[in-house]
C-alpha cells in the first residue's frame, strides 16, 4: 500500500505539471463579450438623368454596413503588428441561406507592411484603410470614397483586439465595396432571421478556430415590401435587413 505522504506527493507534481504546460502553451480564446458584429442591408430606388435622354432613369441600389468587434487573449506581444511580414487573416463567412442567392461572406489577408502603426508604452495599433470610387450612373463625376476601416491593437497583456467596419453594397455605375457578411442573405424575407457562420482568425504565430463551422450564431429580422418607381408596374421588392451575430 503506497503511503498517504507519497501519494499527496504525486498529485503536487502532477498539479506542478499541468500548471507549467498552462503557462508554456497559454490557451487563446475570446476575451469579454460574446458578441461578435451588427449588420444592415437594404434596397432603394435612385434616380436620376441618362447621358442623351431627357427623361429620368432608375436603378435599383442595395447597400449596407457592417461592425465586426472581436477580443482574444493570446501570448502575441505588441512587436508582432510592426514586422511587416506578420500575416493578418480573417474569415467570417458561411451563409446562412435565407431567400437570397448573394455572394457574401467577409474575407480579408494582407502583411503588416500594408498597415499604419502606432507604438506606445503599453500597446502597438495597427490601421488599414480600403478605398475606392464611388460613381454615378454614367460612370463619371468619381469621387474617391473610404469604405472599409481595419484597426488591429496587441497590449503588453497579450491582449488582441480586433475592429473592423465597412460599407457593403454597390454605387449607381455597378463598382462594388464590400461584400455584406450574412444580411444580403436575406433580401426577400420578412419576419424574423438566423442562421449560423465561422470565424477563423490567423495573425502571426496566433489562431483561432475552434474547428465548429458554425461558431457564429446569427439573428435578425428582415422587412420586404413591393415598391414601384416611375413608368413602372413591375419592380423587384424592397428589403431591409438587420442582423447580429455572437460567437459561440
Amino acid at each position: 500500500m503506497i503511503p498517504n505522504r507519497t501519494v499527496a506527493r504525486i498529485f503536487d507534481v502532477v498539479a506542478l505539471a499541468a500548471g507549467l504546460l498552462a503557462l508554456a502553451c497559454p490557451p487563446a480564446w475570446p476575451a469579454g463579450s460574446n458578441q461578435l458584429f451588427t449588420e444592415s442591408w437594404n434596397q432603394k430606388w435612385k434616380c436620376g438623368s441618362s447621358r442623351g435622354s431627357s427623361g429620368s432613369a432608375c436603378t435599383l441600389v442595395g447597400r449596407g454596413k457592417f461592425d465586426i468587434t472581436a477580443n482574444f487573449s493570446t501570448s502575441l506581444t505588441p512587436s508582432v503588428l510592426s514586422d511587416p511580414s506578420t500575416q493578418f487573416d480573417i474569415t467570417l463567412g458561411g451563409g446562412s441561406g435565407g431567400s437570397g442567392t448573394a455572394m457574401t461572406g467577409y474575407y480579408f489577408k494582407d502583411t503588416m507592411s500594408s498597415f499604419t502603426q502606432k507604438v506606445s508604452k503599453n500597446e502597438t495599433t495597427a490601421k488599414r484603410v480600403l478605398s475606392t470610387q464611388k460613381c454615378n450612373g454614367n460612370g463619371n463625376q468619381c469621387k474617391n470614397f473610404d469604405y472599409e476601416t481595419i484597426v488591429l491593437k496587441i497590449t503588453k497583456a497579450g491582449k488582441l483586439e480586433i475592429s473592423i467596419s465597412a460599407k457593403t453594397g454597390s454605387d449607381l455605375n455597378g463598382d462594388t465595396f464590400e461584400n455584406s457578411i450574412d444580411a444580403e442573405n436575406f433580401d426577400g424575407d420578412n419576419g424574423p432571421v438566423s442562421g449560423d457562420l465561422y470565424l477563423q482568425v490567423d495573425l502571426g504565430s496566433f489562431s483561432f478556430n475552434d474547428g465548429d463551422s458554425d461558431n457564429v450564431s446569427v439573428t435578425g429580422n428582415a422587412t420586404t415590401k413591393s415598391s414601384k418607381t416611375r413608368g413602372s408596374t413591375s419592380v423587384p421588392d424592397l428589403s431591409d435587413v438587420k442582423i447580429g451575430g455572437t460567437l459561440q
